[in-house]
């Protein structure tokens, strides 16, 4: 009796061993299968894929420039300065926060644009899966997102862009939540459209464009008769946005205005549509890294070939993934006649749910409406502000690889291979732009020229950093004490009049409606009396105010050069006293 009670004890046992292993088993399998384990998974490797060799980053004029508004003491003087150099205050504000919290170094501020970089991932993958209603299709574009050359540089560039991507993800999140919500839900959904898309103009000027397409996409769906009912509270929260960002207007116009000043040559007056296809194109080869130049840098077997397929692939699965969004393909079972086992199926194609056209409109919007937009006014367009067009290259290359049915071995295996395919095309494409420079053409090494000129035998009496846009960048590697206020609330060297390194002096004047750069020629001459040999530091700025090389030319009338030394795109010359 005794061992009868043990046996079934024991099984009794191994009975409840057995359920607990399954049931932690189905535990595991839902786990791998949850979102969250989809976004540790894509914030692991959007966070490692950024890391990759990041001594190689240099700050280049306009990340160092930035350092000027971390070193501000209060909020007010962000906004103002910001204002003054036409740009919206948020980031600014959060950038002076983290400085103060995580100091001045190169890894703090890199780490921050980072650390934005791979929220944004995470973002779009809730973003996708909301829009399409498929983790594959959400998993896939945010996986190809962290490949991307186009979003991995501005994860590592101390600017604003990648935070800017990030509030359009979540204007964009938002707008989708407000399209599909409920009746007792919508007024939630409202406030949190209207919130995140203020905050969005007050992050970029561009922000206009992004809630352009917002408002083409909602009526050309409520013309043809969808979301109806949604009208009344889109055209409330519209306004409201409206009243919030009213402050911001006349910068915008301002910061339009003074771009087409600076960057504006009526010489160049090129025809819409040409200027129109060379956006599109350095838009293409942003997003797709490139190719060619990529396989030929690394020397692969028949390189050329290798990288048509490549783009082949690549434009192929963007054009299925625009036509799965445009129509599916049905499998109707029919049935089976009397006493027959047999079932026939037959497939029949037909168009998709007005939601998934919607969603692929929304996504074609974002390329074409800024592009339209841009090439009209080529002195305001900026490539950098174009980086929301990950979102849709990403996702229409996912829509075209989860056309393929995942049921299956050969399916899955089909998918993986194509997915593989297109991360391997992105990590060469962010292979070749850290090692030859390609994004930028040649870096500006600020830290390379900064290291040279402190070396004792390049010692000379004078340094000068042409322009005074280069001064802080090559403070910043050089001798970042010496950077401090001046009177007019710049920052610059602490003291420009007494010290061995200054910059050119000039002043804006108003020519013809525009602006024109004067050269501060007494004041420049002051600072060389009495010196016998100095270096110059140069860089591409330099010819944006003085394309003609005045300042070369008024340095070479008493001074001769001796030599010259090229760290990327920024050299220094040395200048001698004839």
């Amino acid at each position: 009796m005794r061992k009868t009670k043990k046996i079934l004890k024991a099984k009794k046992q191994a009975w409840l061993t057995k359920k607990k292993k399954e049931k932690f088993v189905e535990r595991i399998k839902v786990f791998f299968k949850s979102d969250l384990f989809n976004v540790i998974l894509l914030g692991a490797i959007a966070l490692i894929v950024r890391l990759y060799k990041l001594s190689k980053e240099v700050m280049w004029t306009d990340e160092a420039s930035y350092v000027g508004f971390g070193l501000t003491r209060t909020v007010t003087e962000v906004i103002r300065i910001s204002n003054e150099g036409q740009h919206p205050p948020l980031y600014f504000i959060l950038y002076n926060l983290w400085v103060k919290a995580f100091g001045f170094s190169q890894v703090s501020l890199i780490s921050s644009s980072i650390l934005v970089g791979v929220a944004s991932i995470i973002i779009m993958y809730f973003l996708v899966k909301k829009m399409f209603g498929s983790k594959d299709v959400a998993f896939i574009s945010a996986l190809l997102a962290c490949f991307s050359l186009f979003h991995f540089h501005y994860s590592r560039d101390a600017t604003e862009y990648v935070f800017f991507f990030m509030m359009i993800l979540l204007s964009l999140l938002s707008f989708m939540l407000f399209l599909k919500s409920e009746k007792n839900g919508r007024i939630k959904f409202s406030a949190l459209y209207i919130i995140i898309t203020a905050l969005l103009f007050y992050t970029h000027h561009y922000a206009f464009m992004v809630v352009l397409v917002e408002n083409l996409v909602f009526f050309m769906f409520i013309f043809l008769k969808k979301h109806r009912e949604l009208l009344n509270p889109w055209i409330i929260t519209q306004m409201i946005i409206f009243l919030l960002i009213l402050p911001g207007i006349i910068p915008t116009y301002v910061h339009g205005r003074t771009y087409n000043i600076l960057y504006g040559d009526p010489e160049e007056n090129h025809p819409y549509n040409m200027v129109l296809y060379w956006q599109f194109r350095d838009m293409y080869n942003l997003n797709t890294g490139n190719l060619q130049e990529s396989f030929a840098f690394f020397q692969l077997p028949k390189a050329s070939l290798v990288a048509k397929a490549g783009f082949v692939l690549i434009n192929l699965l963007l054009v299925i993934g625009i036509i799965s969004a445009l129509a599916k393909v049905q499998t109707k079972i029919e049935k089976a006649k009397p006493f027959s086992t047999l079932q026939k199926s037959k497939n029949k194609v037909c168009w998709s749910s007005g939601e998934e056209i919607r969603e692929l409109a929304l996504l074609l919007m974002l390329i074409i409406v800024p592009l339209l937009l841009t090439a009209a006014f080529p002195a305001v367009y900026r490539i950098k502000a174009l980086l929301l067009t990950v979102l849709p290259y990403s996702t229409l290359l996912s829509l075209g690889v989860t056309i393929i049915p995942s049921k299956g071995i050969p399916g899955k295996a089909t998918r993986c291979v194509l997915v593989l395919i297109l991360v391997v095309l992105g990590s060469l494409s962010i292979s070749h732009s850290l090692e030859s420079n390609y994004f930028f053409g040649e870096q500006e090494d600020w830290r390379g020229v900064a290291e040279f000129l402190k070396q004792p035998e390049q010692k000379a009496e004078l340094i000068v950093v042409n322009v005074k846009y280069n001064m802080v960048p090559f403070l910043y590697y050089y001798n970042f004490s010496l950077v401090g206020k001046s009177a007019v609330g710049e920052y610059m060297p602490l003291d420009s009049t007494k010290s061995t390194l200054i910059t050119i002096p000039y002043v804006w004047i108003a020519v013809d409606g525009g602006r024109k750069n004067i050269l501060a020629l007494d004041t420049f001459n002051q600072s060389l009396q009495n010196i016998s040999d100095f270096w110059m530091v140069s860089s591409p700025h330099t010819w944006m105010p003085f394309p003609n090389g005045e300042v070369f030319a008024l340095a070479e009338e008493d001074f001769v050069n001796v030599s010259e030394k090229h760290f990327g795109s920024v050299y220094a010359t040395r200048y001698k006293r004839k």
